[in-house]
């Protein structure tokens, strides 16, 4: 029998660091098939595998029906109501609270983006440990009225505060020299899903989760000013910021459904099976 493993992202720094490289070529020199979420994580895990025909792209899919656009603004305006905020620009991110992710570059960030849109409002949905850390960075610059933390949330209330939402941002970067990076990032498909412009980090394969410039802008994590423009430029451009939702929304419907990835996997075990 042929032998399909599948990989999550973690194999990255599997693939560079001693002795776990040796545990990946083990796994490559075994397996007939491992799949892989994305570009990135596919050129990483690739270098261990002489036969490329033996690596598979297998996403995770997205749920479309419970992803969707809210049509419904009474709904929308019942979510901003529950967050005490209006009309004002509101920028989204969600995910655990933790480097990598780059909440802290984004809070730093917020004085920028406040000094040409005041009303502007941050929202963070996630726990994690570095709480207490992005708390003393907005108790520094004075902007505790205009950031909101909602804790950790159900699964299923998360589109709801995404389509609340104008645009939405992690500007994650790498740690550890490389080995700490996004595999993929499905909270930026589900965030296109619901037909919000996404700014992505630069780490590992968050940009293979939007088109740049198409669905959304790829910023380099480290970089405050280009975070802090990209979000003034979606917040000041209301249309584009539209014309790129809509865009996310398509691509995520074409390329990343739960239908697309059960499909290709059952194949891809129909084909491994004979």
């Amino acid at each position: 029998k042929k032998i399909v493993a599948l990989s999550h992202g973690h194999e990255v720094w599997w693939s560079k660091v001693f002795p776990f490289n040796l545990a990946m070529k083990e796994i490559a020199r075994s397996v007939d098939v491992l799949t892989f979420l994305g570009d990135y994580t596919g050129s990483v895990i690739g270098k261990h595998f002489k036969e490329r025909a033996k690596l598979v792209k297998i996403a995770p899919g997205i749920d479309i029906n419970h992803f969707k656009p809210e049509r419904d603004l009474s709904k929308i305006n019942e979510v901003r109501s529950e967050l005490k905020i209006g009309s004002e620009p509101l920028i989204l991110s969600v995910g655990r609270l933790v480097h990598r992710k780059g909440q802290d570059k984004l809070i730093t960030a917020m004085p920028k983006i406040l000094a040409k849109r005041p009303d502007a409002k941050l929202l963070f949905i996630g726990q994690g440990p570095r709480k207490a850390k992005l708390d003393s960075l907005i108790a520094k610059y004075g902007i505790k009225d205009s950031v909101i933390f909602l804790g950790s949330i159900a699964y299923a209330d998360l589109p709801k505060y995404l389509n609340a939402a104008d645009l939405f941002v992690m500007p994650s970067r790498s740690r550890l020299m490389g080995l700490e990076v996004e595999g993929l990032g499905i909270v930026y498909l589900e965030a296109s899903a619901c037909a919000l412009p996404v700014i992505a980090g630069s780490s590992g394969g968050a940009p293979d989760a939007l088109l740049d410039g198409r669905t959304g802008y790829v910023v380099d994590g480290l970089d405050i000013d280009q975070i802090a423009n990209r979000v003034l430029s979606l917040i000041d451009n209301p249309k584009q910021a539209e014309e790129m939702g809509k865009a996310g929304r398509s691509w995520v419907e074409s390329n990343w459904s739960w239908d697309i990835w059960s499909a290709a996997f059952n194949e891809l075990l129909e084909i491994s099976g004979k």
